[in-house]
């Protein structure tokens, strides 16, 4: 999908700067990052890519994307001093200021990333289901990708997610999970998991800003939203579906 960059300027301008969702989840982070490389989509002023840092080590590397480029300066100016924390004698860092629809033009190679983890922020992405197809571009076979985010447990109404996601609701914008499932399954990624077991209900007047005051769409639905935080593999590895199918075909 073709994206302008007045597009994007457009529907990124009008997103909170500061507070909501993203800007108070804590990050989980999985082990055996020993010498990966490693993506922090949305990383806000770096906090996710420093303790990503410390995980993958001296040998690996990280990359911190975000599109509001004074939080990317002030995670710069960050960086010597994380780098020093980890026990670096070099930064293995790299901060990028780009919208999420255009990774796959920064200079990250395509199949080069082992891990990739987005906090809070994809619902509010201008294309979530592309940017996630990027993701899986990038991914190595057998790379993760780890979101914490916002699902809904029913069908969505496609007008009001859209309303939501510009007015910066992070949680009133969560896709169905069904379909945030289906946009995995397109981008090459294998079954879903739950990484945790804290998949719970989530208001959706959640995504606070720094004023307390989380702005809605007021409608009758009710989808009904979870928090979780998701893990998904792109398949290369160990293909469970195709294990199912071959293993389900012998006793037919």
């Amino acid at each position: 999908m073709a994206f302008s960059l007045d597009d994007l300027a457009t529907h990124y301008a009008q997103l909170p700067e500061s507070g909501g969702l993203d800007s108070r989840c804590g990050m989980f982070v999985p082990g055996g990052l020993d010498d990966q490389v490693a993506l922090d989509l949305a990383c806000r002023k770096g906090l996710g890519v420093y303790k990503l840092s410390d995980h993958v080590g001296p040998a690996g590397r990280v990359f911190g994307v975000d599109w509001r480029e004074p939080f990317v300066e002030s995670a710069r100016e960050g960086e010597a001093h994380a780098a020093q924390k980890n026990g670096l004698a070099a930064s293995n860092m790299e901060f990028i200021v780009a919208y999420p629809e255009l990774i796959d033009q920064i200079g990250i190679e395509e199949g080069s990333v082992d891990y990739v983890y987005v906090n809070s922020a994809l619902n509010l992405f201008c294309d979530p289901a592309h940017v996630i197809k990027l993701i899986g571009r990038l991914l190595k076979p057998a790379g993760k990708l780890v979101c914490q985010t916002a699902l809904a447990i029913r069908p969505r109404d496609r007008e009001i997610m859209a309303e939501a996601r510009s007015i910066g609701n992070a949680v009133q914008a969560a896709p169905f999970r069904k379909d945030f499932a289906r946009w995995l399954h397109g981008a090459g990624m294998d079954m879903p998991t739950y990484e945790t077991i804290e998949s719970r209900p989530i208001a959706v007047d959640a995504a606070a800003t720094e004023e307390g005051h989380a702005p809605f769409v007021i409608t009758p639905e009710d989808p009904g939203f979870i928090s979780c935080t998701v893990s998904v593999e792109k398949l290369g590895g160990f293909d469970y579906q195709a294990f199912l199918r071959d293993d389900i075909a012998q006793f037919r």
